[in-house]
């Protein structure tokens, strides 16, 4: 009986330990309400612990590879191993949005030409103007060599870009940043899609996410990237670190 009672014990610690490692593995990845969804009643806990790595390295890796080539920032899997749980998944979400709105751009668009959005001055001052696009009027501030559209987050479309940015021009030519030349509707769409790119990623909660909602389209930010765009701005580089503050914030 002592013997039974000694390999039953023996046995119960052993699973009780290999349930505490799958505790610590699943606290650890971050993956704790995923796990237990996903495997619950699972016989096979090695298998279990395996699809855990496997999905939760997937997930931090196409996010890696998708802020390279979009935003030239650069994570390191093994640096996000302390990132807490929440950061995770406002990391993941934002990856998500943001490859809707890189899908949506390269899209038929629905406009045919700069006329179609019927741009005019509210005021007959030149700086308030509107436009109209898919039935919704939008507002078109200009001032010195840089037009600002209110809302531009809501026009997802490449060419619909450029044809609007054909009319801006028409109206008020932008110097380009060696203020000879002049910028053109494909930079300005450029511009315009890394401001998009930028407010589907950032989290609700995110200062900046207010200010990439209107793109200003001036000579300082001819060609640059919105990584390029931030650092400008605030003399900080885009890195890892401070990608996860933004994330972070709120």
């Amino acid at each position: 009986m002592r013997r039974y009672d000694y390999e039953y014990n023996r046995k119960s610690k052993i699973w009780i330990i290999l349930l505490l490692l799958i505790v610590l593995v699943v606290c650890f990845s971050g993956c704790g309400a995923d796990f237990l969804s996903r495997f619950e009643g699972t016989e096979e806990i090695a298998s279990g612990l395996s699809t855990v790595s496997e999905a939760m390295t997937g997930v931090v890796s196409d996010a890696s590879s998708y802020l390279e080539s979009e935003f030239g920032i650069g994570i390191e899997i093994d640096g996000l191993n302390d990132t807490k749980t929440e950061t995770k998944k406002k990391l993941k979400k934002g990856v998500e949005k943001a490859k809707e709105v890189k899908e949506q751009l390269d899209e038929e668009g629905i406009l045919s030409a700069p006329s179609d959005i019927n741009l005019h001055d509210v005021d007959g001052k030149g700086k308030n103007y509107a436009f109209t696009y898919d039935g919704e009027e939008y507002s078109a501030v200009y001032t010195k060599d840089n037009w600002k559209i209110i809302n531009s987050y809501k026009i997802a479309n490449n060419e619909d870009m450029k044809i609007i940015c054909s009319a801006l021009i028409e109206e008020h030519p932008v110097h380009g940043s060696d203020m000879e030349s002049y910028r053109t509707p494909d930079d300005m769409a450029y511009e315009w899609e890394q401001h998009n790119l930028a407010y589907a990623f950032l989290p609700d909660d995110n200062r900046w996410k207010a200010r990439t909602k209107d793109v200003d389209l001036n000579p300082e930010d001819q060609g640059l990237s919105f990584t390029e765009i931030y650092e400008r701005q605030t003399g900080k580089q885009m890195t890892i670190d401070e990608l996860m503050k933004h994330m972070k914030e709120g």
